[in-house]
């Protein structure tokens, strides 16, 4: 319950206003990245089991990741 409250309390007006936006959308892009990753974990360990497959899988993870990040910026 906190950590929907941390992501929802920041003011929409105000001095301060800016930057509270681009902390919350870095720290949505941080989450993301780590659950992308970890979905990439658990994916190859549980499925493949491969070394090739986790390669694969974390390219995929930090690529979905930069366009993520491309989206937030533009």
């Amino acid at each position: 319950m906190s950590f929907f409250f941390f992501f929802t309390s920041f003011p929409s007006s105000g001095p301060f206003s800016s930057l509270f936006v681009f902390l919350k959308e870095q720290c949505l892009f941080f989450f993301l990245h780590i659950f992308s990753f970890l979905w990439s974990v658990q994916f190859t360990f549980c499925i493949f089991k491969r070394a090739m497959s986790f390669f694969f899988l974390h390219i995929f993870s930090f690529l979905w990741s930069i366009q993520f990040f491309i989206h937030i910026v533009s």
